[in-house]
């Protein structure tokens, strides 16, 4: 019958050898560490931005304050270009142009006042700008947004010249805009839409001077006292397509 050797045979057959075990607990570890490192990891809603400098192509609105006398410009469609450099993490330089065929009302003030409204007169508006441009994430974007604000200035024109209405007046009481300085200042978003192209959309607060015409300040006795120039306000309201590089 099985003595006691036999028995011994059967109990070591039986137990795990160190080289088994050994083998199972790395092969538990290689498969549990890969999912603990997964779950672990968390995307971060940050991506820096490469390239430095972008152009784009704009459209809106100018929301315009046409002044005390409703002389000036009146409200009307605008387009635009700008072209941008990231100087730093978070500064930008930006320089560009927007244009805007609106109206002006031809204002005769020796009229009785709410009669003195004589016509309409074509304006185009063009501005050139220089803003600087404070990215608020820096020279990130943040869930593919680049949210800034902007502050800037420039000159502001009316192209079109003199028109057929103007010659209503005598031509000491006819508005001229001549070349007024711009003030700027406003904050917008950009959307990064692919490496290379972006969607911004803006809005940008303006102020800029009317000139009085000389004939108006001879009325003074007459109306009170009259300004040489006024500062008006007015918003720009756009949203560009760009292309960065």
């Amino acid at each position: 019958g099985p003595g006691p050797t036999g028995h011994i045979q059967m109990t070591q057959s039986s137990t795990p050898s160190g080289a088994s075990v050994l083998r199972l607990a790395l092969a538990l570890t290689a498969f549990g560490v890969p999912q603990a490192v997964a779950a672990q990891t968390i995307p971060s809603p940050y991506r820096f931005i490469e390239e430095r400098q972008a152009v784009d192509l704009q459209a809106g609105y100018l929301v315009a304050n046409p002044g005390q006398f409703d002389f000036g410009p009146k409200s009307g469609p605008l387009a635009g270009a700008r072209w941008g450099i990231l100087v730093g993490g978070t500064f930008a330089i930006e320089v560009g142009a927007w244009y805007s065929p609106t109206t002006r009302d031809v204002i005769d003030l020796e009229r009785d006042e709410g009669d003195r409204r004589v016509g309409e007169a074509d304006m185009q508006l063009l501005a050139g700008l220089a803003d600087l441009r404070f990215n608020l994430v820096g020279d990130r974007t943040w869930n593919r947004l680049t949210p800034y604000v902007t502050v800037g200035g420039g000159l502001l024109f009316d192209v079109g010249g003199s028109q057929n209405a103007d010659l209503l007046l005598e031509p000491e009481q006819r508005f001229s805009m001549g070349t007024s300085i711009l003030a700027r200042g406003g904050a917008g978003t950009t959307l990064i839409l692919t490496r290379h192209l972006e969607l911004r959309g803006d809005a940008v607060f303006q102020l800029y001077q009317v000139d009085t015409p000389g004939g108006w300040l001879q009325l003074e006795p007459e109306l009170g006292p009259l300004p040489q120039d006024e500062w008006v306000n007015g918003w720009a309201l756009t949203l560009g397509l760009g292309w960065r590089f």
